[in-house]
């Protein structure tokens, strides 16, 4: 013969060994939909989720058009991007915002420089080219973000995008989380760069430009 003398929280095992528990014999107190089982302070209890899931796209910008020009890059200058045909865009607290000619290669009010971005935990991914004037031609550029657009006081959010090619349109890709205490503004800045560093020329389409911010 044998005898179950295992228990869990004092509840002993049936004739088929198994131990029938429900969540209120490990905790004390109602449970609610969304609380996590914590053991904290020698005890087991119940805590809410401790951050808000990812809540789909605060802000996506995607074109699959564009046009450009033969404007130069300078170190320290923002990318910018143009909507020409066939774009997509769904802001929640976020505006795109003119390229100024202040820390761009042009001033032109169908170019975008940036956008401003409310204040909160975000995650950026921006998928951006340009064009390189030869083979040894590169430039690399991080994301960053400033009072506002009119300032150069930046604070940088991710690893440098290295982007190296021929005579032709070639792509980065920045993905960072940004954590803001107040509103500001967001943007490319490119950080180095050697040979020719362009805006695809006319003819040419941005066919690599999304930007995608996530709430977290």
């Amino acid at each position: 013969m044998s005898h179950n003398i295992t228990t869990v929280e004092n509840t002993p095992s049936d004739s088929s060994g198994d131990i029938n528990l429900s969540i209120s014999d490990l905790v004390s107190g109602s449970v609610a939909n969304n609380n996590i089982v914590k053991y904290a302070s020698g005890a087991w209890g119940t805590t809410g989720l401790d951050a808000t899931p990812l809540q789909g796209y605060a802000y996506h910008y995607e074109d699959s058009g564009g046009s450009g020009g033969s404007y130069v890059y300078s170190t320290g200058d923002r990318y910018i991007w143009r909507g020409y045909s066939n774009f997509n865009e769904y802001a929640t607290g976020f505006a795109k915002v003119n390229s100024t000619g202040t820390y761009t290669p042009l001033t032109n009010s169908r170019w975008w420089m940036g956008f401003t971005m409310p204040a909160g935990k975000w995650l950026v991914t921006w998928q951006f080219n340009v064009y390189m004037s030869s083979s040894t031609a590169y430039s690399t550029w991080r994301f960053a973000t400033a009072p506002n657009s009119n300032s150069s006081a930046y604070t940088y959010h991710s690893a440098s995008s290295y982007v190296k090619g021929t005579s032709s349109r070639f792509g980065g890709l920045i993905r960072c989380v940004v954590d803001l205490s107040s509103a500001s503004f967001g943007c490319l800045v490119n950080q180095s760069r050697s040979g020719s560093i362009r805006i695809s020329p006319q003819g040419y389409t941005h066919y690599v430009n999304a930007i995608t911010v996530h709430a977290l």
